[in-house]
């Protein structure tokens, strides 16, 4: 499923003459997220994307974000951030959760399934722990970054891959989800 992209992967690189400021900065070209709660349905909206982890799993939500890395020259780079919009849905008058931890995988495939549902993104599942990121208010911007985010994007880029899928998942249970990358 496509969105209007709002998540970025900022590249800082070792500096050179054609680059602005020795960096690269890429917008997502893909966004959707799942839920278990209607595991065989498509998220239809250009909203936000949705992250929770529920009690029995059964209304949880996960977000997938596709980018075009084909424009980057690995040996270049020297520290990748994957920068995106976020907080928490509480409802008003109920205490934002701290810690409310979300977890950032990278997708061992960029391989979207025709129909993007619960179901059918399990094979998405398979990929390493890059990062984390406590999401503590309503409306903040959060980074993604570390050694692990970088040499993950450099060993992609290396072996020829034009393209990355990050998954988010939220690493505790809790009544409400967060949002990132809206769209509105």
């Amino acid at each position: 499923m496509k969105r209007v992209p709002r998540i970025l992967i900022v590249c800082l690189v070792v500096l050179c003459p054609y680059l602005l400021n020795g960096q690269i900065v890429l917008s997502s070209i893909a966004t959707a997220e799942a839920s278990s709660k209607n595991p065989d349905l498509t998220d239809q909206l250009e909203a936000d994307l949705m992250v929770r982890l529920s009690e029995g799993d059964t209304a949880s939500y996960e977000a997938f974000v596709l980018f075009d890395i084909s424009s980057i020259d690995a040996e270049l780079v020297t520290r990748a951030t994957l920068i995106t919009p976020g907080g928490q849905h509480n409802p008003d008058g109920v205490t934002m959760a701290d810690p409310y931890w979300i977890d950032m995988y990278g997708c061992n495939t960029t391989e979207w399934p025709d129909t993007f549902t619960w179901n059918t993104t399990r094979e998405m599942h398979k990929g390493s722990l890059l990062a984390s990121e406590n999401i503590q208010g309503f409306s903040y911007t959060y980074t993604f970054s570390g050694d692990s985010v970088t040499n993950w994007l450099k060993a992609k880029r290396s072996e020829g891959a034009t393209e990355l899928a990050f998954r988010f998942h939220a690493r505790d249970i809790h009544p409400y989800d967060i949002w990132i990358a809206g769209t509105w």
